[in-house]
Formats: structure tokens, sequence, C-alpha cells
């Protein structure tokens, strides 16, 4: 599947840089003590005027990065980094138990093999395993809006009420002629989806390629992941397309296995 963006936002402006890299810095400079600093102490450090200083902390304050001591007279960096870090940390944990699983698969079907997870409103390509002779290729990395594809569909089905709200109110980016730009068939689909864990769709990202997905995780909580095999979908028959889904449920539920064993 190809890259491609659904931002609204001009690209390349640069616009809001220069606050962003403030406010890193100043997230840099707490993680380097335990007591906190003052504002003071911030706009001397990183070189800010003070106004500019409060105007970043009150943003980073507002997302939960940074919060003020209880004596009022300093910051420190706050819980919404530690979640990062704990999202990060359990991705790291779902692509060390897919990984060997995926390469298995992508060996026996022949075709790429993909992880993908969703990450707001996009889907976002974490792992892929390519073995020599597959025709379609994928990038760690790839993001793709939510109503295009398998597994990105799929994902937006299993996601929480206002993620899946949101897409469905938004305007619907057109790839291909397949593509589903329709708010209300999209909504149809995803009705049809919420009792499902897989899906099979073709020529929505690019034309002539097909996705078999399969979600990872439990069910009644929202899916880890989506594990997905690409194709070129002409060549693929009835059969074969039943054996793809036949791996990919195998392969699913092995991942599964591995990742309630790391829990015990």
């Amino acid at each position: 599947m190809g890259d491609f963006s659904t931002g609204t936002g001009r690209r390349g402006s640069g616009e809001g840089t220069p606050t962003l890299r403030r406010g890193l810095a100043l997230l840099r400079d707490l993680a380097q003590t335990a007591r906190g600093r003052s504002a003071a102490e911030l706009a001397s450090r990183l070189g800010v005027p003070r106004a500019t200083l409060y105007r970043v902390l009150r943003a980073l304050q507002d997302e939960g990065f940074v919060v003020a001591a209880a004596d009022g007279g300093r910051y420190l960096l706050g819980p919404a980094l530690a979640q990062l870090a704990g999202a990060a940390g359990g991705r790291r944990d779902l692509e060390a138990a897919a990984r060997p699983v995926m390469e298995t698969l992508a060996a026996e079907l022949g075709e790429t093999v993909k992880l993908v997870v969703r990450d707001g409103r996009e889907a976002l390509t974490v792992a892929a395993v390519i073995p020599r002779d597959a025709c379609i290729a994928s990038r760690v990395g790839t993001r793709l809006p939510l109503h295009v594809g398998a597994s990105q569909r799929l994902l937006l089905a299993h996601a929480p009420a206002e993620v899946r709200d949101a897409v469905v109110a938004s305007p619907l980016a057109r790839v291909t002629a397949r593509t589903i730009t329709s708010s209300a068939r999209l909504q149809r689909e995803l009705d049809a989806l919420a009792g499902r864990r897989e899906l099979a769709s073709h020529g929505e990202g690019i034309d002539g390629v097909g996705a078999t997905a399969v979600l990872i995780g439990q069910p009644g909580v929202e899916p880890a992941a989506a594990l997905v095999a690409v194709y070129v979908y002409a060549s693929q028959t009835a059969r074969s397309l039943a054996r793809i889904r036949r791996k990919l449920l195998d392969a699913a539920a092995r991942i599964n296995r591995s990742g309630r064993a790391d829990e015990n």
C-alpha cells in the first residue's frame, strides 16, 4: 500500500516548529533533574523570554506532559510521558512476540506480512517481513487513513466510539476507484465488522493490491494490532485466498498465546 496523508494543515511551512522545539528542549531539560526547575531557571537554561516560556508550559501542562510541583514554584515531568513510554514498551513487546511468527508466515505464503496498529485516526505499519520473491513490499512507518483497506477498517471498527464517529464524520479521501468515500457506507461497513476479527479487500489503497487482515488481541478490548498479508490480487484463486486466511488466523492465535505467556 502506498503512503499518503489526510492532514489538512500546510506541510513544509515550518509553522509551529520553533515552539515545538522549545517544548521538546524543555522536556529534555526537566528529564535531567528529579526536583524540577522554576520558570526562571527554565527561561535561563533554554534562552527564551519568560512570556514565551509560560506559553510553552501552559500547552505542556494542558496535555499532561508537565505538572507544577506542590510548592507551586517548580515544574516537573507529567504523567503523559510515562503513558507514552509504556505504550512504546508494549508495542516493542508485541513486535518481539510477532516477529518470529511473521517470518514463518511470510516464508510459507511467499507474500509480504506486516503488523499494523491504530495511531490516532491513522493506521501505522510497525513491522514488516518481505520474502525475497514477494511482488508487494511494505515499508515500516507507512501511515494510511482508517477508512482505506482491510486492516485499517478492522482497526477502526474496534476503536473507541469517539474515534469511529470522528472518522465517519470527516471527509473520506479517495485513493482509488474502490476507496470508500461515503460516510453512510462506511458506517454500515463498521457496523457489520463489529463482531468480526478478519477481513479481506483489494484495490482500495493501490489498484490491484489485495490484503487479508486478522486482529491481534483478546475480544472485548481494543485490538493491539492487525496481522496482514498483502499480495497481487489477480494472482490469487479462491483456494489460495482461503489458505492465506487460514494461515493468518493460525498465526494470530500463536501471537496471542505468546503474549499471554509473557504476562505470566
